[in-house]
């Protein structure tokens, strides 16, 4: 084969591969609309604003134990509405990514952006209020918090839920060293610690020495996947250390855990009479301070979407992706969110950015 052939070849092989990528992202796209993968506008009345935090609030059990067991934080049709938005969200369904997440019945994030009895919780409820006491923020002093990431769940016998972990990059995209914040665990259905299915939580793991290595295992510090549910396989050690010292709560709907970032947790195992349990839905919210930099996951809508923002930049560039929820909302944000803001957990998504990376690649660009 001659030069110019081979130049040819090589020429063809890019152009076939790029229209490949092309047709995976249609193809992705199309599949999301047939799936209902999509974000209608969700209006938020300009008066909603984070209820007051509660006032028995115990910020030093917090700082010292690593999560806070809050009751009734969601109350009357604020709660209704939450729980029937759980439902409407348990029903949706996606040809592709209900099978990514076995570990549980059901995983969905940007809840916010498409559920309006859960963004009336995200951002009109005591939970924005309470994060922002329990990491020393006052009155607005302080700077904002901001949403990271939100995620409903539901979680029956027969799943395995996820070991013994602190969030990784996937539910928690930031920089390592901007990784503050509060994750807000609220029970939508009755949760019952003899049953099983709620959250197992490792009292003062955020600060233990000794729990520092356990997290090297399920995240490497030199980088590399992930294998944030398995540290009974990787450490049966670090397992049983945490299994000694875990506590479990009966929990009602609209009571609520706060979790410091660095606490270890695990979805707690249903119990052998259990085993007909209806599925427990919870909804996560993360709140973290607005000077919080992104971790480039390959997943976050927003650096694929804007050219002004990458990896390592501020979340207020990135706006309503990751909006203000404390001490307000603001307006701007409010109205990209009713024009039908789309962050895409999609197979387009994925494959429009595989598409960028490789025209990038190419200098076709």
């Amino acid at each position: 084969m001659g030069v110019r052939s081979c130049v040819s070849c090589c020429s063809w092989l890019t152009a076939a591969s790029l229209m490949t990528l092309l047709v995976a992202v249609i193809v992705g796209a199309s599949l999301d609309h047939i799936a209902h993968v999509h974000f209608d506008p969700v209006t938020l009345d300009p008066k909603l604003a984070p209820l007051l935090a509660p006032s028995h609030l115990n910020r030093k059990k917090f700082a010292r134990e690593g999560f806070l067991l809050v009751r009734g934080l969601l109350r009357g049709e604020l709660l209704r509405e939450a729980q029937e938005a759980g439902i409407q969200e348990a029903a949706r369904s996606h040809l592709l990514f209900d099978r990514l997440f076995f570990a549980y019945n059901k995983i969905t994030f940007n809840v916010w952006q498409r559920q309006l009895g859960l963004a009336s919780v995200a951002f009109g409820s005591a939970a924005p209020s309470a994060a922002a006491a329990l990491l020393g923020m006052k009155d607005g002093r302080g700077g904002a918090l901001r949403i990271l990431k939100d995620a409903f769940m539901a979680f029956a016998p027969g799943r395995t839920g996820c070991g013994w972990h602190v969030d990784d990059k996937g539910f928690w995209p930031t920089l390592d060293n901007q990784s503050g914040g509060i994750n807000v665990w609220i029970a939508l259905s009755p949760v019952r610690a003899a049953d099983g299915g709620g959250l197992a939580l490792a009292p003062r793991s955020h600060v233990a020495e000794w729990s520092r290595k356990c997290r090297d295992w399920i995240a490497p510090p030199g980088g590399g996947a992930p294998r944030t549910c398995a540290m009974a396989t990787l450490s049966p050690e670090c397992h049983a250390r945490f299994e000694e010292v875990q506590v479990t709560y009966d929990m009602e709907p609209g009571d609520a855990i706060f979790l410091h970032r660095g606490t270890f947790h695990r979805s707690a195992d249903f119990a052998p009479h259990a085993q007909d349990s209806a599925p427990i839905h919870r909804y996560n919210i993360r709140y973290v301070p607005e000077e919080t930099r992104l971790f480039d996951n390959g997943f976050e809508a927003v650096l694929v979407r804007s050219t002004d923002v990458g990896h390592g930049s501020a979340l207020t560039q990135a706006g309503v992706y990751y909006p203000q929820a404390w001490p307000t909302t603001l307006a701007d944000e409010r109205m990209q969110l009713a024009s039908g803001l789309n962050s895409e957990p999609s197979v387009a998504l994925v494959c429009r950015k595989v598409l960028r990376a490789a025209i990038k690649h190419l200098g076709l660009v």
